[in-house]
């Protein structure tokens, strides 16, 4: 998840709404969540290489050629 400054590098000035801990408080206590880890830099490609994780998840804005760290989770899901 965007830490507080990233989220104000892209989206501006009066963001992000609700604050970081907030943010990851609501997205972990979903069962179906196992971790939340904020990140600082401009993508979480670093963090998403390191993690591996299974699923990525963002939002209906996006398609699958634009999400960082596609490939990595296409080729986990190769393992399977």
């Amino acid at each position: 998840m965007n830490t507080d400054p990233s989220v104000r590098r892209l989206k501006g000035r009066g963001r992000p709404i609700v604050p970081l801990r907030e943010r990851m408080e609501v997205l972990a206590a979903l069962r179906s969540v196992d971790c939340v880890v904020p990140f600082a830099e401009p993508t979480p490609a670093r963090l998403v290489a390191r993690l591996r994780p299974d699923v990525l998840v963002k939002g209906s804005d996006y398609r699958v050629p634009e999400i960082v760290g596609r490939e990595v989770v296409l080729a986990r899901a190769e393992e399977w």
